[in-house]
């Protein structure tokens, strides 16, 4: 993300990582991870894009789950972790400007 963020000429203002999620005792289930940031249209300081991943898993299969501010909500499965997560992370990051 922050490699792409800046050839798009985008500033990240904001990164953050966290446990998501209910977390069962003894147990993986329920131990998610979230990351988020928040970029900004260096031209329109007034606007920011929201991105969010969450990281978790269905039936012991890696899932994510990727949204922002301005596109919609998308979650992929273990074996679709390639340029289809990546597309949707660049175009996420590329509404920073496109939405202002």
């Amino acid at each position: 993300m922050e490699s792409y963020s800046r050839e798009a000429g985008v500033n990240q203002i904001r990164h953050g990582c966290r446990l998501a999620g209910t977390a069962h005792p003894r147990t993986l289930i329920g131990h998610d991870l979230a990351l988020d940031w928040c970029f900004q249209d260096p031209q329109e300081p007034t606007h920011a894009e929201e991105v969010g991943i969450r990281i978790r898993h269905e039936n012991w299969d890696p899932k994510v789950t990727v949204w922002s501010t301005h596109s919609m909500m998308e979650s992929f499965r273990g074996d679709h972790l390639t340029d289809e997560i990546k597309n949707k992370l660049m175009d996420c990051v590329d509404k920073t400007i496109t939405q202002s």
